[in-house]
């Protein structure tokens, strides 16, 4: 075994190094097209991701100081236990990466599995339902910047929840025995939900410690921060996949013509970064209910730029990233079918919502004016509201249906 994974490991280096100077290669040899396309990803990410995300990820990162994110988790923690099977401790994972979107739910996850609040196989669950889409990504940066389609982004985020749920209830989980613990212990009587919630909201602000102008400037820094990291990561995977494209149409793929080129772009774009897939499939030659279900795919499969941060994230744990891989690449597929699906009862519904849909494909961002960042900004507001509105209501419903809902998260 372990000249097995000797071996592993020199061929693990040596498949990196070949690709990087695969890519190096060529970037020599298509100088021009790689600088297009590390220019392509500057630009959307510069007129679209940045500023749509900027504000959010500084809410996101105070509300986590304080511990509002903390109290969501406990919110949440019914839904957890009744849909899930997860213990309520659970929904503070959940509430991170459906908050902060992606690898914010496994950092969450691999804290409460190194902590030993959570068992494996319920680590490996919870791993694969808080890896999702943030509503403001969702909402403002792929409907409204990419597709210029606010209603759209109602059918993704359906088809998300829907393939989320599926996955998330099919996903076995064997009980393990537990270890008693005094954390686990009842109160001598019973507590509210509203009392559990401040409760977990001055535990996080306590283990905190930072005051208010220390947590701003903190956050401002951070945030910008994890947006020049998207950026860097989209531009870098963007001259990546640009370099396949030119290699893989120039040899194999140009007696087939430009419509296979188009779908190249879009698998290779797809496969590497969330951002640039999704503006890929906004801006595909082809019809438009095709186009949603690949952005719904590729928005829960996310990308192997996450995939990869994933991996390092619980690399520390006894997590396993092949599960999570399967998973959702399940998931992807149940999200795309979704949307087909229930294409047509949607865009019944949605036919007096204007503007539902925008005319035609875009091939560039100047191709088309972005929206305006107030209206952006206050689009991502109304949305924001109205999803946690109705998360709100399902927890204090799950709540209060729950037999265990005095037990103590």
């Amino acid at each position: 075994m372990p000249r097995f994974r000797y071996i592993k490991g020199r061929a693990a280096t040596f498949l990196i190094a070949a690709v990087l100077l695969a890519v190096a290669a060529s970037i020599v040899m298509f100088p021009e097209q790689a600088f297009q396309a590390s220019l392509k990803a500057l630009n959307i990410w510069w007129e679209i991701v940045f500023p749509g995300l900027l504000p959010f990820f500084i809410l996101t990162e105070i509300s986590a100081a304080f511990g509002i994110l903390h109290a969501l988790g406990v919110l949440i923690a019914p839904i957890m236990q009744s849909l899930f099977r997860l213990p309520g401790i659970s929904g503070w994972a959940a509430a991170f990466g459906w908050t902060a979107g992606y690898a914010a739910g496994a950092e969450m996850t691999a804290k409460l599995r190194k902590q030993g609040w959570i068992s494996r196989q319920e680590g490996q669950k919870l791993l694969v339902i808080s890896h999702l889409t943030s509503p403001v990504t969702l909402f403002g940066i792929v409907a409204v910047g990419f597709f210029l389609s606010p209603s759209l982004g109602w059918l993704l985020f359906i088809a998300q929840c829907i393939s989320i749920l599926a996955i998330g209830m099919l996903y076995p989980i064997k009980k393990e025995p537990k270890v008693p613990d005094d954390r686990e212990a009842k109160p001598a009587k019973p507590v509210s939900l509203w009392q559990k919630m401040l409760d977990a909201a001055d535990r996080g602000r306590e283990e905190d410690g930072r005051s208010f102008g220390k947590v701003l400037g903190d956050a401002v820094t951070l945030s910008v921060q994890n947006l020049m990291l998207i950026g860097g990561t989209m531009m870098i995977f963007s001259v990546i996949s640009g370099s396949v494209e030119q290699l893989l149409f120039r040899d194999s793929f140009a007696p087939f013509g430009m419509e296979a080129r188009v779908w190249i772009h879009l698998i290779v774009s797809s496969l590497f970064e969330v951002h640039l897939g999704a503006f890929a499939a906004s801006s595909a030659d082809m019809l438009l209910p095709w186009q949603a279900a690949f952005t719904s795919a590729l928005l829960t499969w996310s990308g192997l730029a996450l995939h990869f941060q994933v991996k390092s994230i619980i690399s520390e744990t006894d997590l396993s990233y092949v599960p999570f891989l399967w998973s959702k690449i399940a998931q992807s597929l149940i999200s795309f079918f979704v949307i087909l699906i229930l294409w047509e009862p949607f865009k019944r519904l949605s036919a007096n919502t204007a503007p539902a849909f925008h005319s035609g494909p875009r091939e560039t961002p100047s191709a088309y004016a972005p929206p305006d960042i107030w209206t952006l900004w206050k689009l991502e507001a109304q949305w924001l509201f109205t999803v946690y509105g109705g998360l709100i209501l399902v927890a204090i419903l799950a709540f209060r249906l729950h037999p265990s809902r005095n037990r103590t998260l």
